[in-house]
């Protein structure tokens, strides 16, 4: 069984950052031209893939024209410790928006679900 993909298409394009060799710093403009070239290639690829599939390819074969940003889901377990140290680590402000991004939706989901316990193992509370 093979699940249509979903890209993770950027909205708000980040600088490079000046003195690190991770993270952003601020918001840029992109031409119009390169807008137009990153959606035209983001939707190629797509279509790639789905014609790939319609040619009796392997789904696991014709995944391999997707791009990075494709969206995924998991099932992750572990701790209420260990889901504290990614947050207490990963929600600070010079993160990766998207890492932390991930970090506050796990800290809201804890902080719903394990109040008590939350507000122990997150000293932010």
């Amino acid at each position: 069984m093979s699940y249509e993909p979903e890209l993770y298409k950027i909205d708000e394009w980040r600088g490079k950052p000046v003195d690190s060799k991770q993270g952003s710093a601020g918001t840029i403009k992109l031409t119009d031209k390169l807008k137009l070239a990153y959606d035209e290639l983001m939707d190629g690829v797509k279509g790639l893939y789905e014609k790939l599939l319609e040619n009796g390819v392997a789904p696991e074969q014709a995944r391999a024209v997707l791009p990075q940003s494709m969206m995924t889901e998991w099932i992750w377990s572990g701790t209420l410790y260990a889901f504290a140290r990614v947050c207490n680590l990963r929600c600070k402000p010079e993160v990766q928006k998207e890492t932390r991004e991930v970090a506050e939706f796990i800290d809201s989901f804890c902080l719903f679900h394990f109040p008590v316990c939350w507000h122990a193992l997150r000293p932010l509370y």
